[in-house]
């Protein structure tokens, strides 16, 4: 071939559409080896006519006698033969060009169809590879340098040229080119060009050294493939049970070790309102799990909090920390989440975990000022922990409460009646120092029962000082 075929390559697209689109070839077409297909109305590059052509007639042939191979191409075992059909030109040279054009285009064709057929054979599903053959592209370079190495190949034979005499009584030639390609060589190019697409993706699949890197691995190669049909109906993998289509074969690895992704069990917890919950949570994984990032979500007690993010080290864990001050008492669940997910939307769902969590109302830590018995502190302090669930006010590590009770008794100077007078008050210290502090209540009681009670009650409704201690709590 000594003349350049631009518009072949130009319209490669076109060319593999038409290639996907055809039926295979039948089984005895194929067993003689060659194609021989006509020309049709609207093919590439042929204008509709307007209007009726006027009728032509065959003057002469050349050769006179009309070669065996122009409806039937030649049988043999070593190479593959192909027909190519002209349009009527008004020279010979042009239509022996289209000649050989219609039958690139049928080498087209021939190679469509066995990458189909190859790769429908490594499928484990049907019609994904067939299907992916119609959307071949020609932006890729590779596809562009494999067409040119196909035409190559093709070697001419023989030209069979047909003579009419058109309506306006000019001659027009209507060529037929036999043309042909090795068996062998066509089936090798079209293997190693598998082998060698096969190859530069395999050097993608090499041991990941995490989770992390294998699940953004395994997702580019799916998405480079969904972008090039081409290389995701031919590339394939050697796996331990046989070699399979790549694409099918990475979409199951993907999934499967999502799937394989796990939280070890942990034992349900109880917490103390105020207090902190510290939890080493562990990923099971069979890689890896360094750097993948989780969700933590703590549900129960109609106040879902807001959703915690945390990052595993490298050894698969990280430390789950339970501020449970803004928790009602209760029972929650903790909901772990692996968000694998985020590193490929194609894995089907994110690993959970979870476990149980009580929060216990708090107990807070009461200190005393004055004399008092120990039944009279307890009674004071069972009045400290009613007004904490009273008014709702958070407790926090290193922070006490200091009661003072101070009784004097006096006698009355008229009845010489002894009376009772104490003081109460309650303030809010951390490491020694006062943070808020609430008025001193005088009570004035003839037994020191009823002062205790009152003063009980002092504690519980002083709605003003356990405001300004839930604000300092909150700080």
């Amino acid at each position: 071939m000594t003349k350049k075929r631009p518009s072949l390559f130009s319209g490669l697209t076109l060319i593999f559409i038409v290639c996907s689109c055809i039926s295979p070839p039948p089984p005895a077409l194929q067993a003689e080896g060659g194609y021989s297909v006509g020309r049709e109305s609207g093919a590439p590059g042929e204008q509709p006519p307007e209007r009726e052509a006027p009728a032509r007639r065959l003057v002469r042939t050349e050769p006179e006698q009309t070669p065996t191979w122009k409806d039937k191409p030649p049988r043999s075992e070593e190479e593959i033969f192909f027909v190519g059909l002209s349009r009527p030109f008004s020279s010979t040279a042009e239509a022996r060009n289209d000649a050989r054009e219609n039958a690139f285009t049928q080498v087209m064709r021939f190679y469509g169809e066995f990458i189909r057929s190859s790769a429908v054979e490594r499928s484990s599903f049907s019609g994904g590879s067939a299907d992916a053959i119609t959307a071949l592209v020609n932006r890729e370079e590779e596809l562009m340098n494999f067409a040119q190495a196909v035409v190559s190949q093709v070697g001419t034979d023989g030209y069979y040229t047909e003579t009419y005499l058109n309506g306006q009584n000019r001659e027009e030639y209507v060529v037929y080119a036999l043309c042909r390609i090795p068996r062998q060589k066509a089936e090798q190019d079209i293997a190693d060009f598998a082998k060698n697409t096969s190859e530069r993706y395999g050097n993608l699949l090499a041991a990941p050294s995490s989770l992390r890197s294998a699940l953004s691995a395994y997702g580019d190669i799916l998405t480079a493939l969904e972008q090039n049909p081409l290389h995701r109906t031919v590339v394939y993998y050697d796996s331990p049970a046989g070699r399979v289509n790549l694409y099918e074969y990475i979409s199951l690895q993907l999934n499967t070790l999502a799937g394989g992704v796990s939280f070890a069990s942990l034992p349900s917890a109880a917490v103390e309102r105020g207090n902190t919950l510290d939890a080493a949570v562990r990923i099971l994984a069979p890689l890896p799990a360094g750097g993948l990032d989780c969700a933590v979500n703590i549900y129960g007690m109609n106040n879902p909090s807001p959703t915690a993010k945390y990052t595993a080290g490298a050894d698969g864990s990280f430390l789950l920390k339970i501020f449970s001050s803004r928790l009602e008492p209760g029972k929650y669940t903790v909901q772990l989440e692996a968000l694998l997910r985020e590193l490929n939307p194609r894995i089907k769902q994110n690993s959970l975990g979870s476990f149980a969590l009580e929060v216990r109302p708090a107990q807070a830590d009461v200190k005393f000022a004055g004399e008092l018995t120990q039944a009279e502190q307890r009674a004071l302090s069972q009045a400290v922990q009613q007004a904490l669930q009273k008014h709702n006010v958070p407790l926090l590590a290193g922070h006490e409460f200091l009661v003072a009770f101070n009784a004097r008794p006096q006698a009355e100077p008229v009845s010489g009646t002894s009376i009772l007078r104490c003081d109460v008050s309650v303030s809010l210290r951390s490491a020694g120092s006062v943070l808020f502090q609430s008025a001193s209540r005088r009570i004035t009681e003839i037994s020191r029962d009823q002062a205790l009670k009152l003063a009980a009650d002092y504690i519980v409704d002083n709605k003003d000082f356990w405001t300004g201690a839930a604000e300092y709590m909150r700080r």
